[in-house]
């Protein structure tokens, strides 16, 4: 990838990928943009065939853009990765959920006077890491550029479509509105009622990595099409070859 004294370039160009969920009776097709990591001209995921395939985005994505600011800052090496060993880093996430009990491609982030390193690539997820067989080398960036590159990334991404509907559902909308009645002193009835009969899973998602890795894992197959199946320890499940950066 990188010999020694070479460096790479890092460029986050706009992508998007997909996915339909069941909102009650009605289907919902939700389209998530995000900047994605290229290389060299080449981009991360298109290296991996299951990210390349669009079921996984980088952590810049537009459905969590409150997140990004601080997505940014573990990428610069300011703030650790929950659920990640120290120095490490989630290069590409579930494009459903973000948690990394789907599977994430990590990295050893390092932080010179002078360059930034990713290294060490590995599948992560709630059970064994795996190695990456397409990436072996270590990807090494001019600092200031590299930097650079993230400045703007939120200003970017608060520009690309999002709908609020079609991500949340009808019963995440709802829920809002019995919520804030309720708070009016007025009625809850308007709250949405689960199958098992408590509320409490209706107003929830499976958002960002809150709690225990993979604790979210199960909730966001609910999300996903039949076409695009469960992901939980997908991760290793690579096809051998590929090629580097360069």
């Amino acid at each position: 990838m990188a010999s020694s004294g070479t460096v790479n370039s890092l460029d986050l160009e706009p992508e998007m990928t997909s996915y339909d969920w069941e909102d009650g009776n009605r289907d919902r097709h939700v389209e998530a943009h995000y900047l994605d990591f290229v290389i060299d001209g080449r981009a991360l995921g298109a290296m991996i065939s299951e990210a390349g395939s669009g079921e996984y985005v980088t952590p810049l994505c537009r459905l969590w853009l409150g997140q990004v600011p601080e997505e940014i800052d573990r990428l610069q090496g300011r703030t650790p990765t929950p659920d990640l060993d120290s120095g490490r880093v989630a290069l590409l996430v579930c494009r459903v959920c973000d948690d990394l009990g789907c599977g994430a491609l990590t990295a050893r982030l390092e932080i010179e006077v002078n360059r930034v390193v990713w290294s060490q690539w590995l599948w992560e997820s709630n059970l064994e890491p795996a190695s990456v067989p397409q990436l072996t080398e270590s990807a090494i960036f001019d600092r200031i550029a590299y930097e650079r590159a993230f400045s703007s990334a939120p200003e970017r991404l608060s520009s690309m479509p999002y709908d609020e509907l079609a991500h949340r559902g009808r019963r995440f909308l709802w829920a809002s509105v019995g919520l804030a009645l309720t708070a009016q002193g007025l009625t809850s009835r308007l709250r949405p009622v689960d199958t098992n009969g408590s509320c409490s899973a209706a107003t929830k998602r499976p958002d960002r990595r809150r709690g225990p890795r993979g604790a979210h894992s199960a909730a966001c197959q609910r999300f996903r099409s039949p076409v695009v199946g469960p992901l939980p320890g997908r991760r290793g499940r690579t096809k051998a070859g590929g090629s580097q950066w360069c």
